[in-house]
């Protein structure tokens, strides 16, 4: 998961890059670099060649003097000087840097015995120990004297450049113990045991010694900076800067370099907060990909230096370079020839080492500096604090947009959404140069989407119940398309009573008490069987809902579950077609031998009340109210009347437009007050 985030890092820089308004690089920050295009140029120049790497030192110390010339404000060399080698040119390359601001690098490294590093872990926390016992008595005591211990010394001329004065804050060093495993874990992976071997002149005569061990991190791709390193020995402990931090302290003033400060997560330098991880690492702020700092071959400089000097006769008008175009610059000085200092780096996969050291100086000089306009924050990598408050509001805003979606596209559409809104909201967040906080994407992306799989899961779950349960409920009593309507939008069925216009119809078979002690039980059965199967399949191809059966009586009604403005019309039709296809049955019935049958119609239209209506053990979805009432009552006028089928006023006025239907007459019936017109539909 680590590896997958740190990807989405990368992604994150490059786009940061890509907009130079939110990634601009200091222009007078540039590389000398011993490049392919120096072997090249020189090839032309036998006389000023150099010939092969490692050049001697005295080609430095012409580098230095052609360069020093045009006052730049540092020299930095991304290159390793260990030992002596010739004599003369080593004085001479020394002699050159001295008291012109040259940083040099210097290596460190852990030693292969495996039993030095137990001695130095002994004697340290035998040290540390010391102050163990005052810790509860006295503890701003003992965390004062366990800070000196560690903090000592720092810089002496003698060794490692000039003295610098570190001043702790005592919550630096809470939650440390003193044990031996702490004391292990304390000498963490920024701890060296053992310096190079850079010989005295050199060490003498330059302005600052600064490490160039380039760490990455886990995967091996660099996106991180150390700037402090400590370098443990029998003989105590030491801080010694990176090339960038020592190349940063050559050009500030010296009254900016104090106060210098450790805690727990920044280093600070006078106006300048480095913030640090656990590690005592900081997030480079990347500029662009390989040569965005201006690379100048140095062949350049030597092929100038060397007509300076009457090395030469003439050169190239493109292979020279004024000393004064190093005015005010920090120049650095590095090998970036293919297969040699190249590392891989969010930007590219093939970085040049010495412009990781030009981004890091960039940063700790600019991005650094709180007072600056044009700071670019350093990155921060935001922590579980937030990002797993963060995750779970996120989770909760997709499960519950999910479920408040209507269809299957919705919800994908809504977790797809908030997907894109969280990767451009750790986007910005990252490229934004004034705020600049490493959103974790990995984690909460994986999350929102286990939540969105398991809200679709359970929606799926909670839907099927739910299809069941209306297929349960309506299958049997309404057609299957107006069935699918239902499946497909479920808003039209409340488990909670609902008042509405609606349609209700009602149909009885005339003397069926006197029909059923004529014939057998099974003939009645077959008859009454036959026939209720015609007309429910009547009643369900014109939409209507089968209300119930009461006895040989059937009840529907229309416009409900699903709503359809027509729903008297339908009604209506529902009857005629009835009247039609009886007239048909009896006609069979006739010729088997049986009698005929007669049936009684009555239609309302009407508010009614519609919902669920029973026991737990045995529930109806019906409709009552008193306009259902009055459609049983016309219904049972027909056989007063002598005629199929009696629609109320109410309804007539909603068909006779398009339905034929006569005028019988204006009736009080029981329930109602007012006389009803009930009219014949012919």
């Amino acid at each position: 998961m680590s590896d997958i985030e740190t990807i989405t890092y990368d992604w994150r820089a490059k786009i940061a890059t890509e907009n130079n308004s939110l990634s601009h690089h200091d222009p007078n920050v540039v590389l000398l670099a011993a490049n392919d295009d120096t072997t090249k140029i020189l090839e032309n120049y036998p006389e000023a060649n150099p010939g092969r790497w490692p050049w001697q030192r005295n080609v430095w110390g012409d580098v230095v003097n052609f360069v020093s010339k045009g006052k730049p404000k540092a020299i930095i060399f991304d290159l390793k000087f260990e030992g002596e080698e010739d004599k003369k040119s080593d004085k001479y390359f020394a002699d050159a840097i001295k008291n012109k601001n040259v940083v040099i690098g210097t290596a460190l490294s852990i030693p292969r015995n495996s039993e030095q590093i137990e001695v130095i872990i002994e004697d340290l926390n035998e040290e540390l120990q010391k102050h163990d016992k005052n810790i509860n008595d006295q503890p701003n005591e003992a965390i004062d004297n366990y800070i000196s211990s560690i903090y000592s010394v720092v810089y002496k001329r003698s060794s490692l450049g000039k003295r610098l004065s570190l001043t702790p804050e005592s919550d630096y060093c809470q939650g440390l113990t003193y044990g031996d495993q702490h004391a292990r874990q304390f000498l963490n992976n920024i701890t060296f045991y053992e310096k190079s071997s850079i010989y005295d002149d050199l060490v003498t005569n330059a302005a600052y010694l600064g490490v160039i061990n380039l760490k990455s991190s886990e995967n091996t791709i660099f996106r991180y900076h150390v700037p402090l390193y400590r370098l443990v020995t029998p003989q105590g402990i030491s801080y010694i800067p990176s090339l960038p931090l020592a190349a940063v302290l050559s050009v500030i003033p010296d009254k900016e370099k104090s106060p210098f400060i450790i805690t727990k997560n920044n280093l600070i330098i006078g106006k300048r907060v480095i913030p640090v991880d656990n590690s005592g690492r900081i997030l480079l702020n990347w500029h662009g990909p390989g040569s965005t700092y201006e690379n100048i071959p140095v062949a350049k400089v030597i092929l100038s230096s060397a007509l300076e000097q009457g090395k030469i006769k003439e050169i190239n008008k493109y292979h020279k370079i004024s000393s004064d175009y190093f005015k005010n610059k920090i120049v650095v000085i590095g090998q970036t020839s293919a297969g040699t200092d190249i590392h891989p780096t969010p930007m590219s996969s093939i970085y040049p080492g010495p412009e990781i050291i030009t981004t890091a100086i960039d940063n700790l000089l600019n991005d650094a500096d709180v007072t600056s306009s044009h700071r670019r924050k350093f990155i921060l990598k935001s922590s579980p604090a937030i990002d797993i408050p963060l995750t779970l509001v996120l989770c909760l805003i997709i499960g519950y947009a999910m479920l408040r979606a209507k269809s299957n596209f919705n919800k994908f559409q809504t977790f797809i959404f908030a997907v894109m809104l969280y990767v451009a909201l750790a986007t910005c967040a990252f490229i934004h140069p004034q705020v600049r906080i490493w959103l974790n994407m990995t984690y909460p992306l994986t999350f929102m989407f286990l939540t969105g799989i398991s809200t679709y899961a359970y929606m799926t779950f909670r839907e099927n119940k739910e299809r069941k349960q209306i297929e349960q409920l309506f299958g049997k009593f309404v057609s299957p398309q107006i069935l699918e309507k239902l499946l497909a939008d479920k808003t039209g069925i409340s488990s909670r009573g609902q008042r509405k216009v609606m349609t209700v119809l009602f149909s009885d078979i005339r003397g069926f008490t006197t029909l059923s002690e004529k014939y057998p039980p099974h003939e009645v059965i077959e008859i009454l069987n036959e026939y209720i199967t015609e007309m429910v399949e009547i009643i369900l191809d014109h939409n209507g809902t089968l209300d119930k059966y009461i006895g040989d009586a059937i009840m529907a009604f229309y416009n409900d579950p699903v709503e359809m403005e027509d729903h008297a019309l339908r009604a209506v039709q529902t009857a005629v077609t009835m009247r039609e296809k009886l007239a048909e049955l009896n006609e069979k019935w006739v010729k088997e031998g049986k009698e005929p049958l007669k049936i009684g119609i009555g239609i309302n239209t009407g508010e009614m009340i519609v919902g669920h209506i029973g026991s737990p053990r045995l529930v109806d979805y019906t409709v009552i109210g008193d306009n259902v009432n009055l459609a049983s009552r016309v219904e049972a006028l027909t056989k007063d009347y002598n005629v199929t089928i009696l629609i109320s006023e109410s309804t007539y006025n909603e068909v006779k437009d398009i339905i034929h239907a006569e005028y019988v007459d204006e009736v009080v019936v029981k329930g109602k007050r007012n006389a009803v017109k009930i009219y014949e539909v012919k």
